[in-house]
This record gives structure tokens, C-alpha cells and sequence, in this order.
């Protein structure tokens, strides 16, 4: 079959982005990436569209309108035309944003087809709300004029259809299960990180924020220890945050010494913490897929997991995980002391859960699925289907 030249729009430093171009890069497409934030990353032509003319005349750099963007509509328009050259100098088959927001949002000024969008959460879902008027049209437009949709959870593309695409598809980015699949013993991965070998984890594994509740899992942790105290917590993100305020809390309860905070980790290392589990912790007020909930399944890790449409896609409560309310700390306490004193519980659901995985959340699987529908819409392969989720 044809190999590709795809010109995608987003993050360069998004873990999510960069394994999609890395993965299709390894297939032998040529792979290229316009960004605001530059990182290099293998196999991918990598184009910074803020990059600074340092070296420019004020008169070349007023002719670059080079602005701040928030504040110098001028700014924006010369994006557009930037990434247009940059563009036609590439010459793709495809053209392929990610997310929304800055600077995805400016691939709906291309007239360019086919024109591929992967919209994140905040693009249709909880963000919606306190866009502009100027915004919500924005969005609107970007999903009318794409010729197909992707999210990673049925409730993401529905939400994209609802504003305005035309065809929708679920594409879960899924999990490296050659990485997170649970393979080595506890035992061994836990020596490799220094955690103790003979205490039941518990790991969150969100990023620092208001909406992923991470103070309300330090404070159910004086609760948790007072029914079962061989139990560590562990926090690790992808944030540069220090958590100073959850360490400071921490030592106001008198908690530290049942819990880590390990900070920000490689996605090499969030597999090890993964594995080193047995519980998996995340209270998000809101979300819209998480991966964390696919790597924790395929890692071995049992879920305590807020109570949200798109997580009752991959969870049913009580049969391989428990739903809660985040807001509830004493359901919270409850589900979690459960999965500690029931080790037969927790090791069936474990079971299961790798099932799933292995069914739905597999990278390969998923990549694969968004490969055919590339063919799909250039006419290399014919299928009049736009299959919404055929796992």
C-alpha cells in the first residue's frame, strides 16, 4: 500500500501527539509536524511556527507581525500564512490537526482536504462552556469542514458530531502493550523504583489541577491508614509542578510517611509505576477517556475512578473497578479499603481488565484502525464504512 506524507498540527511536547507520529513514522510514512512548542522527535520534520527572528531588522520583524498572539489579531494571521507556506512547501496527502486550541485550531484557515481532526476534551466537552462566541464558531467551522473526526471515548465523538462533523470515529491511542503489560513480577519492578515489596500501592497517576482532585486523595489517606496501614500512596504526573501544596498538606495531616510524591516521570517510567500497583487512583471531575485508566488496565492496576460517561465505556462498577463520586471522600475510602482487604476481588478484576486491554486499548490495534481510514480518505482503500468504535 501507498506510505504517506501527513502533515500534522499540535503539540510537539504532548506524549499523546508524539507517540501517534512516532508510530506512524516506524510504518514508513513521512511524518511532519507544525508547532508553537518544538521538541525533536524521531522520524518527524518538526516546523516552530513562534519561532523568534532574533537575528531580523525591526522593520523584517514588523513585516513578520511578530506579536503576541492573544492580544495582536495580526499575529494569528500571520500563523496562517506561515503554516499555508509551510503547507504547500510539504505538499501532504493529508492534512492533520490536534486539538482545537493554538496552534491546531489554525489548520481550519487551509481549505485543505483531507483534513483530519483528533479533538480533545476541552474542545467539545467541559471547556465548551467558557469559549467566546468568536471561539464556538471557530470550532464549529474546523468541524464542519473536516472530512472526519476523531476522540479517544464514544462520548468525545458524539459530542463532535453534535457540533457539526460530518463523520466521527473512536481512536483510543491505547496502550503500548509491549511496555505496559504486565510482565515483570511486582517484586522486581518495585526494587527497580526503591518502593517497599511488602505494602499494597496505590497510585495516582494524574498531572497537577484543581479538576483531577489530587488534594481530596491526600485527604482520605489518615482514613484509609486507620483501617489498613500497610498501604503506600504514590503521585507521580507529567507536570514540571512540585506539589508543593499536596506535600504541605501532607505534613499537616501527619501522613507523609504513607505516601511518595515521585513528581514528574518519562513515559518509560509511568509503565514501572504502573506495574508496581495494585490500585489506581484518579477523582477527575472531568475527563473524556483517560489514558491513564487504559495503562493502568493493561499494567495490572485495579481502578477507583470517578463516575464518568466516558469511563463507564471501559468500567462497570463493582466488576472490574469501582466508580465513585469524587466529591464523596467516604465512597472513596470505601472502594479503595475494598480492593486493599480483598485480594481474590482484586486479582479477578485484574484479570479482566488485561482482557479489555487487550481488546480495546491496544495502540496497535488503534493505530492500525486510523491507518485504513487514512487509505479511506485518499481512495487507496474502499470501505463505505466510518466505523464508530470497532474494537
Amino acid at each position: 500500500m501507498k506510505k504517506f506524507k501527513i502533515c500534522h498540527i499540535g503539540w510537539a511536547n504532548s506524549i499523546h501527539v508524539e507517540r501517534w507520529l512516532k508510530w506512524f513514522s516506524k510504518k514508513g510514512h513521512e511524518m511532519h509536524l507544525i508547532t508553537d512548542i518544538p521538541k525533536e522527535i524521531e522520524g518527524v520534520k518538526i516546523y516552530n511556527i513562534n519561532e523568534r527572528f532574533s537575528n531580523k531588522s525591526r522593520l523584517e520583524r514588523y513585516k513578520e507581525c511578530h506579536f503576541n498572539f492573544q492580544s495582536k489579531p495580526l499575529y494569528n494571521l500571520n500563523r496562517i500564512f506561515k503554516i499555508r507556506n509551510i503547507v504547500k512547501e510539504i505538499s501532504p496527502d493529508i492534512v492533520h490537526t490536534h486539538s482545537l486550541w493554538y496552534p491546531g485550531y489554525l489548520g481550519v484557515y487551509l481549505n485543505f482536504h483531507p483534513y483530519v481532526i483528533t479533538v480533545f476534551n476541552g474542545d467539545v466537552l467541559w471547556k465548551k462552556d467558557r469559549l467566546s462566541l468568536f471561539e464556538k464558531l471557530r470550532t464549529k467551522l474546523a468541524l464542519r469542514k473536516s472530512d472526519l473526526v476523531t476522540g479517544v471515548s464514544n462520548e468525545l465523538v458524539n459530542a463532535a458530531l453534535k457540533h457539526g462533523a460530518k463523520n466521527g470515529c473512536v481512536i483510543r491511542r491505547g496502550v503500548d502493550l509491549k511496555k505496559f503489560k504486565a510482565g515483570k513480577d511486582k517484586e522486581t519492578v518495585r526494587k527497580e523504583l526503591t518502593l517497599p515489596l511488602d505494602k499494597k500501592i496505590i497510585l495516582s497517576p494524574r498531572n497537577i489541577g484543581d479538576f483531577y482532585n489530587l488534594k481530596t486523595i491526600v485527604e482520605i489517606v489518615p482514613d484509609i491508614i486507620s483501617k489498613y496501614k500497610d498501604v503506600l500512596f504514590v503521585f507521580i504526573w507529567h507536570s514540571p509542578e512540585e506539589g508543593t501544596d499536596l506535600k504541605t498538606l501532607a505534613c499537616k495531616l501527619g501522613v507523609m510517611g504513607s505516601i511518595k510524591f515521585i513528581g514528574k516521570v518519562s513515559h518509560d517510567q509511568v509503565a514501572l509505576y504502573h506495574k508496581s500497583a495494585d490500585v489506581m487512583i484518579s477523582i477527575s471531575d472531568k475527563d473524556s477517556g483517560p489514558v491513564a485508566l487504559q495503562e493502568a488496565m493493561a499494567a495490572g492496576g485495579v481502578p477507583v475512578i470517578s463516575d464518568l460517561v466516558c469511563v463507564r465505556e471501559l468500567v462497570n462498577d463493582g466488576e472490574n473497578g469501582f466508580l465513585v463520586n469524587p466529591k464523596d471522600k467516604n465512597q472513596i475510602v470505601i472502594a479503595v479499603l475494598k480492593l486493599l482487604q480483598d485480594d481474590d476481588l482484586r486479582n479477578k478484576m485484574k484479570e479482566y481488565n488485561l482482557k479489555i486491554a487487550i481488546d480495546k486499548c491496544d495502540e496497535e490495534k488503534e493505530m492500525e484502525k486510523m491507518e485504513r481510514l487514512y487509505y479511506k480518505l485518499t481512495g487507496e482503500y474502499q470501505d463505505d464504512r466510518y466505523p464508530r468504535d470497532d474494537n
